[in-house]
């Protein structure tokens, strides 16, 4: 009898001795609160929009700064395929306007104004009409 008593104490005791452990280890490293999968769908929406706009923009500078190389550079063949290049950024960021700088999107005002004027930027300098004129 003694040794089941003996042995329940044990366990007892282990038992209260997890029970601190965890409670020590929950109060030093506390589980966040999960979101629900609309916040998380409204986060990675935001994100995409983000990520959207960083790209638009980034090609519209690369499709103005090989323009740029262009008129400075004496390379005709090399000024061709810059240009090509200049021509393929101003298409991809033409479609891309269309489907993620709505009004809906999280963008600001700013950076939509900002893209649509680098648009026209590159547009004018490639000689292109603006879609929809």
């Amino acid at each position: 009898m003694q040794r089941r008593s003996g042995a329940a104490a044990r366990a007892t005791r282990r038992d209260e001795e997890t029970k601190l452990l965890s409670s020590a280890f929950i109060q030093t490293h506390p589980v966040p609160d999960h979101p629900d999968q609309f916040e998380i769908a409204a986060q990675l929406r935001h994100r995409f929009y983000e990520i959207g706009g960083r790209f638009l923009l980034t090609e519209l500078k690369a499709g103005l700064a090989l323009l740029d190389v262009a008129d400075t550079s004496q390379n005709g063949a090399f000024n061709e395929r810059r240009r090509a290049l200049a021509l393929e950024a101003y298409e991809v960021v033409a479609d891309r306007l269309a489907r993620i700088c709505t009004d809906a999107s999280p963008l600001t005002v700013a950076e939509r104004s900002r893209i649509r004027r680098l648009h026209r930027q590159l547009g004018d300098r490639l000689g292109r009409q603006p879609h929809g004129a």
